[in-house]
């Protein structure tokens, strides 16, 4: 099953969340940003070796994860997400990007 799997990054910690092909929420884990940070998200999205990760922001603070999913997941793409405006707290942003990347699709980096 191919899944979409949408990233909403901060400065101290990354929120992803697995979304089915009927917008579904398939699975969700949050870790801190640190060096592991792409291995971490690989090895928790393992269920779902057909996936495309949508990292939100992926033109600013998402691109080096963005890069490093790729890299080291072997996803297919890695697409840039809907940039909320300053000071925005959606607390399901990471949903909110999977969806959306589902809808219509991104743009390779």
């Amino acid at each position: 099953m191919a899944v979409m799997i949408g990233i909403d990054p901060h400065t101290g910690s990354r929120t992803a969340v697995a979304v089915g092909a009927a917008g579904q929420p398939l699975g969700k884990i949050c870790i801190r940003a640190c060096p592991a940070q792409a291995g971490q998200l690989v090895t928790g999205a393992a269920g779902w070796p057909e996936r495309t990760w949508a990292v939100e922001g992926a033109p600013g603070l998402g691109r080096l994860l963005g890069q490093q999913l790729v890299a080291a997941g072997g996803s297919r793409r890695a697409c840039h997400g809907p940039h909320p405006g300053p000071g925005k707290q959606d607390p399901e942003n990471h949903l909110t990007t999977a969806k959306a990347k589902r809808i219509r699709s991104g743009r390779v980096l």
